[in-house]
């Protein structure tokens, strides 16, 4: 199974993941780690560390392996087209591509 999570900033979605672990927190330490790969991501999570705070992570779906692209592709386009707010993750999806690909 793959649980699609969210990281989190005051209750507000930053980016949307998927993984396979079964310990969000590893899940969360990884993303703490490798966030110098992706500069906005780094970005948020250091200006977060510097006034004391880390992102909470969260899950949301669960779904079997096979489908979980498809579903975490879909929660991203869509939290994107709907609440025009700005996640961290390094490709977003466009909503009217991937519409175009269901």
């Amino acid at each position: 199974m793959t649980t699609i999570y969210v990281l989190l900033e005051n209750d507000q979605v930053r980016y949307i993941g998927k993984t396979t672990k079964d310990d969000l927190q590893k899940k969360l330490d990884q993303h703490l780690y490798e966030a110098q790969a992706n500069p906005e991501k780094f970005k948020w999570i250091d200006n977060l560390s510097k006034v004391g705070k880390a992102p909470e992570i969260k899950p949301v779906f669960t779904y079997p392996d096979h489908e979980a692209e498809y579903y975490e592709k879909l929660f991203i386009s869509d939290f994107r087209f709907f609440s025009k707010l700005k996640l961290t993750n390094h490709e977003y999806y466009k909503p009217e591509n991937f519409r175009l690909e269901i």
